[in-house]
């Protein structure tokens, strides 16, 4: 099975403390979200580094519950156990091969659930 991130659907579960956050955005439960003048999905590409799991979906305007730690399943197919993920060169996607700009944001479980923590320290 190839992977696929299909950014719907799934289930998400707070490994850490949900915290309310605004959003800046349309997000999907699951995605990456990372912050740009307000909370977005986090994008790879753009250097929009993710910051926290959405645990809820929602759009511009509305407050959502995200954490900094998640178990995400169910949205996500085919990887394999014990690899990293990394930030999607698509908004708030994951993706298992890195790209140029990408972050591990997380491992694989199982083939379709992935431990996910974003978060990490700059200088």
């Amino acid at each position: 099975m190839v992977y696929a991130d299909a950014q719907a659907g799934g289930t998400v579960y707070a490994l850490a403390a949900a915290i309310s956050i605004t959003l800046a955005g349309t997000v999907s439960k699951g995605d990456l979200i990372g912050y740009n003048s307000g909370w977005v999905r986090a994008d790879g590409d753009a250097h929009y580094h993710a910051r926290m799991v959405a645990l809820e979906s929602g759009v511009t305007g509305d407050v959502i519950k995200a954490a900094i730690a998640a178990e995400v399943g169910g949205r996500l197919s085919g990887m394999t156990a014990g690899s990293p993920l990394y930030t999607g060169t698509a908004a708030g996607k994951y993706q298992e091969s890195a790209s140029t700009a990408a972050e591990v944001v997380g491992y694989a479980i199982t083939a379709t659930e992935a431990l996910i923590m974003p978060v990490k320290t700059e200088a």
